[in-house]
């Protein structure tokens, strides 16, 4: 990606940003990641001139979600017996003892590890747990939500991701009968979610197997698909910044 730079307040170092352009994007948009990362996504042919002058109109903007990611630092799994992940939007306290492939209980997830077992045990056992648990459940449900909402498409694929920024992904060309073969890409970390935002987070994908942009067209589809969409960014907000760092480590 183009290196650019977005100058900070006096004293400050300046802020990194990497470009990233696409034949499929309509218009330029700046994403910062809950890493306080930034990047910005451009039509394929647009002039760095333009680039440059789209951050300079947003700088305050950029400058005010940098501080605020750097600002409120990620949660930290407590990689031991009495530890807590997320699952459905609940804590989740880990347990010893568990058979092998773990077990989700009432009162914790129990895993085939001792109490004394090391931090990188439990965290190998856990995202393995979590991947294998989150496979399942969230095909199901986007592929009821595609029956329900994506009738004249196909949907070819889902794949499970971790990924750093972003929950999910929607790909896939028209075909000549003019349906859509969608590719979803997935974040496992969906499964840690409250059920509510992440059938938001499903909904915005499947908007997009109409319109693969950020353009008006795609958000009033998104209107009809979840009228509550704004409410739910706003939750996914605070979730971002607590899992998607863990993740991107993960």
């Amino acid at each position: 990606p183009l290196a650019e730079h977005v100058p900070a307040a006096p004293g400050a170092a300046a802020v990194a940003v990497g470009v990233v352009r696409s034949a499929r994007r309509r218009s330029l948009a700046i994403h910062v990641s809950p890493l306080g990362e930034v990047e910005v996504r451009a039509p394929l042919r647009t002039d760095s001139r333009d680039i440059a002058a789209f951050l300079d109109r947003h700088r305050d903007w950029v400058l005010r979600k940098v501080e605020a990611a750097r600002a409120a630092p990620p949660w930290q799994p407590d990689w031991r017996a009495g530890g807590d992940w997320y699952w459905r939007g609940e804590p989740l306290r880990l347990c010893a003892g568990g058979r092998r492939g773990g077990e989700l209980r009432a009162d914790g997830l129990y895993l085939p590890l001792t109490a004394g077992a090391t931090a990188a045990d439990w965290r190998r056992q856990v995202f393995g747990w979590h991947r294998r648990a989150a496979q399942p459940l969230l095909a199901a449900r986007a592929g009821e939500l595609f029956a329900q909402h994506c009738g004249g498409h196909r949907l070819v694929a889902i794949e499970l991701r971790w990924m750093r920024a972003t929950w999910a992904t929607c790909g896939g060309r028209r075909a000549l009968d003019g349906r859509r073969d969608v590719r979803l890409r997935l974040n496992p970390w969906l499964a840690a979610l409250p059920p509510l935002l992440c059938d938001a987070v499903l909904l915005h994908e499947l908007a997009h197997v109409e319109h693969m942009h950020h353009g008006a067209a795609f958000y009033r589809r998104l209107v009809k698909l979840n009228p509550d969409w704004r409410e739910h960014d706003e939750a996914l907000r605070d979730w971002s910044r607590r899992l998607l760092p863990v993740a991107a480590r993960g």
